[in-house]
């Protein structure tokens, strides 16, 4: 079940994070709010939350998982982002690492 991005702006800052969980993970609690509390002083963060595992992941081809990013890359540049990094878990690195 695809999500829209999760926003969470830092209005302070111009740096932005994207969080990309692995298959069966979600983009919040553990590992990912532990790091997100920690910077959130300094970044504004999208998480990408757009499938509840491998069943809806099935669904969606590369480019589809490639949009989400751009999705939220849009949605960091639209709320005046300058940089973005990338925190990503398992499934999330790969698709990371497969980003153009």
């Amino acid at each position: 079940m695809r999500k829209d991005p999760v926003l969470e702006k830092n209005p302070e800052s111009s740096k932005c994070l994207v969080v990309i969980p692995g298959i069966s993970s979600e983009p919040f609690g553990s590992p990912f709010d532990e790091v997100v509390e920690q910077i959130s002083e300094s970044y504004s963060i999208v998480r990408i939350n757009a499938w509840n595992g491998a069943e809806d992941l099935e669904k969606m081809a590369l480019k589809n998982l490639h949009d989400l990013i751009d999705e939220a890359c849009e949605l960091l540049k639209s709320n005046d982002c300058e940089s973005i990094s990338v925190l990503r878990k398992s499934f999330g690195g790969k698709l990371a690492l497969t980003y153009p």
